[in-house]
């Protein structure tokens, strides 16, 4: 994953005061590391604006974690705070959308053919373009909030071709189908909403099974889960903010 698709980058200069004193962590040091990048991102600590808090997290890092060979918790940061809920809507300059967005990436988006993109090209593939790798899925939506959601984007695997996302995955053949679906967080069991043109309910849908995915994957690196399940406002809160700039095609 390029170094300027993390969601704060902050969380480089943390890791960096790290390793530059524990060249071979332990699996221990590895997990909690682990735990605290994607707390982090999914909690979007770094978003306070409060440098002398962040200071003191790379302190420990360097100062403390680097020499605990079996640490369990962390000092400056509370590890165990719940995740934001899901985001309302799609802007990379959220730390918090690109959280889901690299979880959805290392899930391995697979194109037409069934052949999936590695995920340093799709991490290359983002950075480059930008909110345009992340293309509208369906074009036509009532609802404003599920137009500007998360779940109305999708991994552009077909970038010379114009149009929404939906019209490929229309396309797909059926032995493809579910497959391809399920690589880029799509319930094969909405795919007939989308092909009735039950755009709304489609996304509604997909809002509910993203959600799904990001807690399951929280799970998995033991981050406490949002306290809601309903979508809400994502900070607009990146430390590199210049990076990405808000998608104004989904303003409206």
């Amino acid at each position: 994953m390029n170094a300027r698709m993390l969601p704060y980058s902050m969380q480089l200069v943390a890791l960096s005061a790290f390793f530059g004193r524990c060249a071979s962590p332990t699996n221990e040091q590895k997990a909690l590391l682990k735990r605290w990048f994607w707390s982090s991102s999914f909690a979007g600590w770094f978003g306070s604006g409060n440098p002398a808090r962040v200071r003191r997290l790379v302190d420990e890092f360097r100062d403390k974690l680097s020499k605990k060979s079996s640490p369990t918790a962390l000092e400056f940061m509370e590890i165990n705070q719940p995740a934001l809920p899901i985001p309302l809507r799609f802007d990379l300059r959220s730390a918090r959308v690109r959280a889901l967005v690299c979880l959805l990436l290392s899930r391995g988006p697979q194109r037409p053919n069934g052949e999936p993109i590695p995920l340093e090209e799709a991490a290359r593939i983002l950075f480059e373009r930008g909110p345009e790798s992340m293309t509208t899925l369906c074009a036509t939506v009532i609802d404003r909030d599920l137009r500007r959601s998360p779940a109305n984007r999708i991994f552009d695997v077909q970038p010379e071709v114009s149009g929404q996302a939906k019209n490929w995955i229309l396309g797909l053949e059926p032995m493809l189908r579910n497959p391809v679906l399920i690589s880029h967080g799509i319930d094969p069991d909405s795919y007939a909403l989308l092909e009735s043109g039950e755009n709304d309910k489609f996304l509604q849908q997909r809002v509910a099974y993203l959600s799904s995915i990001e807690r399951e994957f929280m799970q998995q690196v033991n981050v406490t889960p949002p306290l809601s399940e309903q979508p809400a406002p994502a900070p607009i809160d990146t430390d590199d903010i210049d990076s990405f700039g808000e998608d104004v095609s989904s303003v409206g």
